[in-house]
């Protein structure tokens, strides 16, 4: 959870970490979006950011719009959050050009509400599954080539190395390693590796839940209150909340600067 808005400086910082997050994994996707085709490029100097969520999601509210903030920030538009600038009551009863009229604030020439419209929850069963894993009685563990086989008893041990090539004829005649210690007379070893070398575990069955988001991101001109961009974008069982608001603010911020919905600025 973030409860800070930090200075502009601080948000170089953090996009860099942030940036690394994003390119491992992301589970967000954009489904559609639109801008106004009529409208003259603007160059916005404050925009107000709102995070549209309910009592019960208000954690995803305060990271929506710190990382909503941080992206355009890093984009060079002065924006705010509503949360740190007017608290968490702010919207309740007034919607934002009523509220921001009211108190007279003709400051902030665009205002961007981010909604959550969808949150899916669903149950799946996973079957049980059986496995063949290897246990102690292989080639390479207990009986195997490497203790009893031809690394113990044969070619290092009794055989070649230890009497001699030249007087006992130990490779094929006396305690060489084809004859009483390795691979082929000694049938504790490689033998043990395909007969005993495997058990078979059984995995019982469980159930997994996933989470689903859509989320909704609308830009407003203010104080004319006309649409200038729209964007859905969905995100897949994401890692926790915190992951998701990275992913959707960079999602966002990228397309609305493709389609020049937001010239870069110079911060203020």
């Amino acid at each position: 959870m973030k409860k800070y808005i930090l200075p502009a400086f601080i948000f170089a910082c953090a996009s860099i970490v942030s940036g690394v997050m994003f390119q491992s994994c992301t589970s967000t996707e954009l489904v559609s979006s639109w801008n106004e085709p009529s409208l003259a490029i603007k160059r916005y100097h404050k925009v107000l950011v709102i995070g549209l969520m309910g009592d019960k999601d208000l954690e995803m509210r305060q990271d929506m719009e710190y990382d909503m903030v941080t992206e355009l920030r890093n984009q060079g538009v002065n924006a705010n959050s509503a949360y740190q600038t007017f608290g968490p009551q702010a919207f309740k009863e007034k919607d934002p050009k009523t509220f921001l009229m009211d108190l007279k604030d003709t400051s902030y020439d665009a205002v961007m509400c981010i909604v959550l419209t969808d949150k899916d929850k669903q149950q799946y069963y996973n079957p049980p599954t059986t496995s063949q894993v290897p246990n102690n009685n292989g080639a390479y563990n207990n009986n195997g080539a490497y203790n009893n086989g031809s690394y113990n008893n044969g070619v290092y041990n009794n055989s070649a190395y230890n009497n001699g090539m030249n007087n006992s004829g130990a490779y094929y005649n006396n305690n060489g390693a084809y004859n009483n210690g390795g691979y082929y007379n000694n049938y504790n070893g490689m033998s043990n590796y395909y007969n005993q070398g495997y058990s078979t575990v059984y995995t019982p069955g469980y159930y997994t839940t996933t989470i689903n988001y859509t989320i909704e991101t609308d830009l407003f001109d203010f104080p004319k209150d006309s649409l200038i961009y729209y964007a859905e974008t969905k995100s897949y069982d994401p890692q926790s909340v915190y992951n998701m608001s990275i992913e959707v603010s960079k999602t966002i911020v990228k397309d609305m600067m493709a389609k020049r919905v937001l010239p870069v600025g110079k911060v203020k």
